[in-house]
């Protein structure tokens, strides 16, 4: 009875997998607790690492995610466990499961597990509301060195935009032309996710008022701290105007 190849030339042919005529290795260890549970091998990926991931993407399997979990390393299988503890408590916007949750990512960073491999693991393990705030953390708490002084060195400001008619005399002919307008400047902190449903919410009112017009839409624009620095403004200050309708960007 003949259970491996004979012949070194053998094993360059389309069907040959030594490890799998021995029965033995890794993959194939894999494939075998996938059979006992009766999951199709075409149902899941299994990437360099031997980690498993599901491609269906809904409802598991009995066993699979506890396949999963002994195919990670130590420290991302404890963060796929914390990140799981979280998922029966009601989330907060700034305490409590979120801080929590932040907390669990900056320590799978300082365990050496990158942005990329953290961002693979809440996709396969996380509930939507961890996929779906977790872009804000992970990308304050990888800054480059430079992003980071950016951030310190500038304020962030939102405003709905609008045009409205200003009557200019010229010769003694009065005309109207577009001036930009605001209700008011407001300082967000990008990396706040109550800041950013704020910006939202102008965004839809915005919308509702002005429809697709051109005349109103919402803004955002970076200034350095020792030029505007106050939490809000009301109205475009005339001493900012140039620079403000100068480098504003439409969110």
């Amino acid at each position: 009875m003949k259970l491996v190849r004979e012949h070194i030339n053998e094993k360059f042919t389309q069907e040959s997998d030594p490890l799998k005529d021995m029965n033995i290795g890794e993959i194939n260890r894999i494939r075998k607790s996938l059979k006992e549970f009766g999951i199709p091998e075409t149902d899941i990926e299994i990437d360099d690492n031997f980690e498993i991931y599901y491609k269906r993407g809904f409802s598991k399997p009995y066993g699979l995610i506890q396949l999963q979990l002994q195919q990670l390393s130590p420290e991302k299988r404890t963060f796929v466990q914390e990140i799981s503890r979280l998922q029966n408590k009601q989330y907060g916007l700034t305490v409590g499961p979120q801080a929590e949750f932040q907390k669990n990512i900056q320590d799978a960073l300082n365990n050496g597990i990158s942005s990329k491999d953290i961002r693979k693991l809440v996709n396969e393990f996380g509930d939507e509301h961890q996929k779906k705030i977790l872009t804000i953390p992970l990308t304050k708490m990888t800054r480059t060195k430079q992003k980071v002084k950016e951030d310190e060195e500038n304020n962030l400001y939102v405003f709905i935009g609008y045009t409205e008619k200003s009557p200019v005399t010229i010769n003694g002919e009065k005309y109207y032309k577009d001036k930009l307008q605001a209700e008011k400047l407001v300082k967000i902190d990008r990396y706040n996710l109550r800041d950013l449903q704020m910006v939202s919410m102008m965004k839809l009112r915005a919308q509702v008022q002005y429809g697709h017009k051109e005349e109103g839409a919402v803004y955002m624009i970076y200034v350095p701290k020792d030029f505007m620095d106050e939490e809000s403004y009301d109205g475009i200050p005339d001493k900012y105007r140039y620079i403000i309708e100068k480098y504003k960007k439409k969110i």
